[in-house]
């Protein structure tokens, strides 16, 4: 959410942030108690204030925008997809699995199915995927290692 207000220029009102992402407001209203708690953002009268740590956050966190509602962070160690909506998806994944596909090239989808770790290794596939990165060809997922332009911004580095 404070991706959000600093878009709209670090204050906004409910309905401003409502226009924006199409989020039903009984869930923006959630969202933005939640960033209150953390301290994230203030409310003064019906409008939304980014503090000072709602600011460093995003200044420290590289966020990548994909349509209105789909957002992948960059932590220390992991890369977080973030789906706003009524239902709001947050899948992790370490940036070590990450490295670890790209560098295999590609991928059947019987390997996925017996992996023990089938979770992590397709959110890992969907965040490449969201990216334009890994594309289905058939039986197996591969990576085109010649777009690999967006993975940097997040801090990931292909040597």
């Amino acid at each position: 959410m404070t991706y959000i207000l600093s878009k709209l220029g670090g204050k906004a009102t409910l309905n401003d942030i409502h226009r924006a992402t199409r989020v039903p407001k009984n869930i923006l209203k959630k969202y933005l108690w939640y960033c209150q708690r953390r301290k994230l953002v203030k409310r003064d009268i019906g409008t939304y204030y980014i503090t000072n740590v709602g600011w460093e956050v995003v200044r420290n966190n590289r966020i990548i925008s994909i349509k209105d509602k789909i957002f992948i962070v960059s932590l220390d160690d992991e890369i977080q997809l973030v789906t706003l909506g009524k239902k709001t998806r947050k899948r992790a994944v370490k940036k070590d699995l990450i490295l670890k596909l790209i560098n295999k090239g590609c991928i059947t989808k019987r390997e996925i199915k017996n992996s023990p770790d089938r979770r992590a290794l397709s959110a890992a596939l969907r965040i490449l995927r969201m990216l334009k990165v890994a594309k289905a060809r058939g039986e197996n997922i591969c990576i085109a290692t010649n777009n690999l332009a967006k993975l940097r911004i997040l801090g990931i580095n292909i040597d």
